[in-house]
């Protein structure tokens, strides 16, 4: 996939609030790593896809996948693969309100995914420390052997 730059973003998500004004749903994406970085901190030119979590799960994915296709992009070009990341307990704020979408971002520039889990979570799961991030001058977690 091309990489996708801070206005290619911006027109895709009013493509999704097209589609949800459409279905007269709302819907809400949460943005993370090189797209937060990209759009809400202008740290990075571009990303190659967004990372994020969504809501409503299933009117997103088909909504995803029209955008796809009718942008000639990879299905994966909005996904939720970082979901496994995230926790209940980060705080997010909104950065962008479309009429019928709503994208936050996390409310600081840290990475601190897993720092967000109980310690005794971290160290039974998290035998090594990779560098998931450097963007933001920080190391984050991941358990050993993730992709």
């Amino acid at each position: 996939m091309d990489e996708l730059k801070r206005d290619d973003m911006l027109r895709y998500f009013e493509e999704v609030n097209a589609h949800l004004a459409n279905a007269d749903r709302h819907g809400e994406i949460l943005i993370a790593g090189g797209a937060a970085l990209t759009l809400a901190f202008s740290a990075r030119n571009s990303t190659y896809d967004i990372d994020a979590i969504f809501e409503p799960k299933e009117d997103m994915r088909k909504i995803i996948k029209d955008v796809a296709q009718a942008n000639n992009l990879d299905d994966d070009w909005l996904n939720d693969a970082v979901k496994g990341f995230m926790t209940d307990k980060m705080k997010f704020s909104p950065f962008l309100e479309y009429s019928h979408l709503t994208v936050s971002r996390k409310a600081d520039k840290s990475t601190q995914y897993f720092s967000d889990f109980p310690v005794s979570v971290t160290q039974k799961y998290c035998k090594c420390i990779v560098p998931v991030s450097v963007y933001w001058g920080q190391f984050a977690t991941r358990p050993c052997g993730f992709p």
